[in-house]
């Protein structure tokens, strides 16, 4: 979102960048509004979904890597069949 700015002046921005001006639409809108317009926009979409999905992977690691450290601390003797630690 930028303040402030000269009619036409995002739409020149976004013309330099390459895209067509045909494919460009300038507004005013105020926060709920831009937030609103990420909300429909498809890089956005893939952004989310693709922390999303990092996010998973994340926890998905995590849980691999606790479920080895128990099993290798078992070995050990450190904790009992149950995971518990051996006084």
């Amino acid at each position: 979102m930028q303040s402030h700015a000269t009619e036409g002046t995002l739409i020149q921005n976004a013309v330099n960048a390459g895209y067509s001006p045909n494919d460009i639409e300038e507004k005013v809108v105020d926060e709920a509004g831009y937030e609103a317009a990420k909300l429909e926009d498809p890089v956005e979409q893939a952004t989310k979904i693709a922390q999303a999905e990092r996010s998973a992977v994340d926890a998905l690691v995590s849980q691999k890597m606790k479920d080895i450290a128990i099993e290798e601390l078992k070995k050990e003797g450190k904790l009992d069949a149950d995971g518990k630690i051996k006084k």
